[in-house]
């Protein structure tokens, strides 16, 4: 037996491989998804209360808001920007604003007015509107969204451009 025992000190100790220490890791992490979820389990609420009634004069704002064309966004639009839209398409165009979280660039949407639009109606049924889209750097800022309401109105046709100037002439006058 003493033999035995002085073979196992003799033996160098094994090198853990990658599989090893990999394996170890798993286990640690799956111990910690467990500790969440057992820490979300007791934060979420026990009840949840039913929404007040909303007053009827509240209701009819609502319904006269939800229909106008669909001008809503995530970020405040600049001033500038929406002037821009403005001057190069016109008012009835929505614009949409949304900052990227993993670069340093925001997604920029101009929401065409449905009489403008060149999508197909299957496109329409899709998304519910036409809205064109592109991610524009901060640092190409005001003249990368010139350069997409351009671009936007270059791809909507003459015949729907006329009919943008003629009436982006008439909300001067």
């Amino acid at each position: 037996m003493s033999k035995a025992k002085d073979n196992k000190k003799d033996k160098p100790l094994k090198e853990p491989t990658t599989n090893d220490l990999l394996r170890v890791l798993l286990t640690y992490m799956k111990g910690l998804a467990e500790e969440v979820q057992v820490l979300r389990e007791e934060i979420k609420p026990k009840t949840i209360e039913a929404p007040l009634p909303v007053p009827k004069e509240m209701k009819e704002g609502v319904e006269e808001q939800l229909a106008t064309p669909p001008n809503k966004s995530n970020f405040p639009i600049p001033t500038e920007y929406r002037d821009i839209v403005d001057s190069i398409l016109n008012k009835e165009f929505g614009l949409e604003m949304t900052p990227l979280s993993d670069q340093p660039a925001v997604q920029i949407a101009i929401v065409v007015p449905k009489q403008y639009s060149n999508a197909t109606p299957d496109h329409i049924k899709m998304y519910g509107s036409d809205k064109r889209s592109k991610v524009i750097k901060f640092s190409e800022g005001v003249n990368g969204l010139r350069d997409w309401a351009d671009k936007v109105a270059k791809n909507l046709g003459t015949e729907a451009m006329t009919k943008i100037s003629i009436a982006r002439e008439q909300v001067k006058v």
